[in-house]
């Protein structure tokens, strides 16, 4: 249940940090003089508090890899291995974070049937498949959507996401409630194609921005789309 008290400990803890951090960040780059920033860390999957990092600490860029808690210690020992120790000379760029495991149809269908759970196949999954996807979501139906290898970090980004109409103002309640089982303030990220996503938010050069392809951005919602959303 919403707790006023404790809400407002949380967003004053929150104000906290925002503010410590764009103050650290600030003085990193008055110091180095260097314009992009890395991030890492617990607190680097902050979204609230990166997005205001990029635009008020004065960096051109800011990347944050997907997996920024303590299981990016991973990433770390296998890059300094490859480099330090086996003096790789190949530079590497994470674009995307499906790096996780990933199953094969017949898999699927081999857990269908173990679990006698119905299914249909589809023989154009870009055709009869999204439409009949649309379709439930423009009904009110709650889709858990599954492709390709699953995102390595605590996001999810496409690959293992529960999907739902962000135009009824119900759908919060439902997804946290009755699927989630989380607490009522929890949010929700918003999926839009790159070059739609300047008509909902006030983020310049959206594909210019890795964070947010990995939700590690919140960022204002335009004045024109709210009632859209």
């Amino acid at each position: 249940d919403w707790n006023p008290y404790y809400a407002d400990i949380a967003a004053s803890i929150q104000q906290v940090t925002e503010d410590i951090l764009i103050r650290i960040a600030s003085n990193l780059r008055k110091k180095t003089g260097m314009k992009n920033l890395c991030m890492a860390g617990g607190v680097a999957l902050n979204s609230v508090a990166n997005a205001k990092i990029r635009f008020q600490a004065g960096f051109d860029d800011v990347y944050i890899q997907p997996a920024a808690g303590d299981a990016g210690g991973s990433l770390g020992a296998a890059l300094y291995a490859y480099r330090a120790l086996l003096g790789g000379k190949e530079k590497y760029t994470m674009e995307h974070a499906h790096h996780g495991p990933a199953y094969s149809p017949a898999e699927a269908k081999a857990f269908f049937d173990r679990e006698g759970i119905s299914y249909q196949e589809f023989s154009d999954p870009n055709g009869e498949l999204l439409d009949r996807t649309a379709d439930m979501l423009l009904n009110g139906k709650v889709v858990g959507w599954y492709q390709g290898r699953s995102e390595w970090g605590p996001r999810a980004l496409g690959n293992r996401s529960i999907l739902a109409d962000p135009r009824r103002s119900e759908m919060k309640d439902v997804v946290n409630r009755s699927i989630k089982f989380r607490e009522a303030f929890r949010p929700f990220a918003p999926s839009v194609l790159v070059d739609r996503a300047g008509e909902y938010f006030d983020l310049p050069n959206p594909e210019s921005h890795m964070p947010a392809r990995f939700m590690l951005y919140v960022v204002p919602v335009k004045d024109s789309a709210r009632d859209k959303l």
